[in-house]
């Protein structure tokens, strides 16, 4: 005979006891295992799952920055949501993590975030493990994002001068050793000839 344990008692009444028993009965009746359904139930995918699959299904065999990727789960993503099922994650809780990460004062990581979580979910959407993205409808936490430019200023850094001045220096000896060995060869042709 196994157990089912109902829950605690000032969370859930006697008379709430009473009929969760008796639903469990029927279960039993029908030939179902309601303990071994909140057992499966307990153990379905969590976060955690999912940030492994996805990392090694998807993310080491196609992209390059995996590892990366995986730093980012387990700094960002797997303290919060370690535990919960990933198809409980909502639109609100991601909302709640991006939104702590810009609060920290790292905006561009929260778009990271954002991208990575996008990411997964849409991974673990093509799996079936979950049945909808929480991502759909969020842009990035810290809207656009400014590409840098390098401004080439007229004197530049000195390991950039010396590096220019290293190429044209080979330049000019591969230049002079070349108009060497050409007059050599053809004094040389001029001597046999």
């Amino acid at each position: 005979m196994r157990r089912l344990t109902l829950g605690p008692y000032p969370v859930i009444g006697l008379a709430e006891a009473r009929g969760l028993a008796a639903a469990a009965l029927r279960e039993v009746h029908h030939g179902n295992d309601p303990a071994a359904a909140k057992q499966e139930a307990r153990a379905a995918d969590t976060f955690a799952d999912l940030a492994r699959l996805y990392i090694e299904r998807y993310a080491k065999p196609t992209k390059r920055t995996w590892a990366r990727d995986g730093w980012l789960c387990n700094r960002e993503l797997l303290p919060s949501w370690r535990n919960r099922k990933a198809a409980e994650i909502s639109r609100k809780d991601v909302i709640a993590l991006l939104d702590r990460i810009v609060e920290r004062g790292v905006p561009v990581l929260a778009n990271r975030t954002k991208g990575l979580v996008s990411k997964m979910f849409n991974f673990a959407l093509r799996r079936g493990i979950v049945e909808v993205n929480p991502t759909n409808g969020i842009g990035n936490p810290s809207g656009q994002e400014r590409q840098r430019s390098r401004v080439i200023r007229r004197r530049n850094p000195p390991h950039m001068d010396r590096a220019r001045r290293r190429v044209i220096q080979g330049r000019r000896d591969f230049q002079a050793h070349a108009a060497h060995g050409a007059a050599q060869g053809r004094g040389l042709r001029h001597a046999l000839g």
